[in-house]
């Protein structure tokens, strides 16, 4: 792959995606670089010059492939005149990269804006990165989509801005700002250190989604990536279905209990839409939110792919279409008329498993501890997709599935490689058990991982066509 980095000015490609430069040549790509100012004062231009070589060069940039052009610092255009000189020198100099790093319009600096706008208006059909420099970004309008690991090149990419002693001696390398953003990223892509980027697919770019999958270390995006196109198909319809409360019942026994399930369906539809759900993004996907009903219409399955929040007790989609299915392992349990003794039954082993609490004197009680569910199965009712549950006895368990799938707690390796499974045909789906304490620790139960295999001939037709095997 073909890589070019634009700058405005020199140590502006360190500082917004240096880490990400440094990797995509220890992994072997042709990467290219070109800065699009220069400083009036001639003695501070070459100064800015050498430091830009040396930066550059000793991480590995071919010299021949550091270019610059001549715009006067502050005072860089994007004007249909600079426009045909800028691609002038692209053709010039045969610079035809197949992924372009550039500013966002996120920023406070002109020159920045500009050369965003210059490059969104030179390059056709090509994907292009926004990366955002901590000196000038405005943070509330940087809106990241994908996200680069780069804890292994944090101290490299420093060693790079350590080449620019004239910005050093002005006090214009923010190391604790820097460290700071790296920082706060890195929680997308369960690392020390990450880059941010706003993606930009342009018409007529076909190879733009593959080049960003294998780029993007954002857990969110991987585990969605897997669930909703792992029948390599395109396109196609995502349904979250969400619970409500039974008659109150619930609700004054166990407090927020419900309003966790409602703010998981929140937190997870967000997500979805940021990543997925604008045009190019994710092959066109449709997301729709709808709210169970009493009969639980099997339409939505008969869609596409459907995510079920909440637990049987707070949403007929999970009692009706996935505690029912044949062949499951875990399934959620009740007693009515009011809902009693909330419990987990494993039918393979027997074992009920019950949430813990603190109970109080006014006949209400505080979770001290749940379980949930995660199902993922092929949909019987649409070939090709997937029925997604995160179910929890209550609202606590079924908001630490959720933030499981959404890839923020630990577990999400394990989660990836059971996902992956469902590329085998017999397999018909798989059963993950969850447990979560104070709210705050989430974990896989050790050994509960479970894969319901297929009867091949009946699967897609009807669920009972699922059957269980041990071992």
């Amino acid at each position: 792959m073909k890589a070019l980095f634009i700058g405005a000015h020199p140590d502006d490609i360190e500082i917004g995606c240096g880490g990400t430069l440094l990797r995509l040549l220890a992994e072997g790509n042709e990467v290219s670089a070109l800065i699009l100012t220069q400083e009036r004062d001639g003695e501070l231009r070459n100064q800015r010059r050498l430091e830009l070589e040396q930066s550059l060069s000793g991480a590995g940039v071919k010299p021949e492939n550091i270019h610059l052009w001549t715009a006067d610092d502050g005072a860089l255009r994007a004007d249909r005149e600079a426009v045909a000189a800028f691609r002038e020198l692209l053709s010039s100099r045969g610079i035809v990269p197949d992924l372009v790093f550039c500013h966002t319009s996120a920023d406070s600096h002109g020159d920045h804006r500009q050369a965003n706008e210059l490059c969104r208006a030179a390059f056709r059909g090509v994907t292009i990165l926004l990366y955002s420099v901590v000196n000038s970004g405005v943070v509330n309008d940087f809106r990241p989509d994908l996200w680069v690991d780069i804890s292994h090149y944090v101290a490299q990419k420093e060693r790079m801005l350590r080449a620019y002693k004239s910005q050093i001696a002005r006090g214009r390398i923010l190391w604790e700002a820097l460290r700071t953003s790296h920082s706060r990223q890195a929680s997308r892509v369960h690392g020390e250190a990450a880059e941010a980027f706003q993606t930009l697919i342009q018409e007529g770019d076909s190879d733009g989604a593959e080049l960003l999958s294998t780029l993007n270390d954002c857990v969110f995006t991987k585990i969605w990536r897997q669930l909703i196109n792992f029948d390599g198909e395109a396109g196609g319809v995502l349904t979250i279905i969400y619970g409500r409360s039974v008659g109150g019942v619930l609700t004054e026994r166990d407090g927020d209990s419900f309003n966790r399930d409602v703010a998981s369906v929140c937190e997870i539809q967000k997500l979805l839409l940021r990543h997925f759900a604008e045009a190019g993004k994710f092959n066109g996907l449709a997301l729709r939110s709808e709210e169970a009903s009493a009969y639980s219409d099997d339409k939505h399955f008969r869609m596409g792919d459907v995510l079920v929040v909440g637990g049987p007790a707070v949403n007929n989609a999970a009692l009706r279409f996935v505690d029912h299915m044949s062949g499951i392992r875990y399934r959620i349990a009740y007693d009515i008329p009011d809902y009693a003794d909330l419990r987990i039954i494993d039918n393979l082993t027997g074992e009920q498993i019950r949430a813990e609490y603190d109970e109080h004197r006014n006949g209400t009680r505080t979770v001290l501890k749940d379980y949930a569910i995660i199902n993922i199965l092929k949909n019987p009712y649409c070939k090709g997709r997937l029925i997604i549950g995160a179910m929890g006895i209550h609202g606590y368990g079924t908001q630490a599935a959720v933030k499981l799938l959404s890839g923020r707690s630990n577990g999400y390796s394990e989660l990836l490689g059971a996902i992956c499974s469902l590329a085998v045909p017999e397999v018909f789906g798989i059963q993950l058990l969850l447990e979560t304490f104070d709210e705050k620790v989430t974990r896989i139960r050790s050994g509960s991982l479970y894969k319901i295999i297929a009867n091949c001939t009946n699967r897609e037709a009807d669920p009972a066509g699922a059957r269980r095997v041990v071992g």
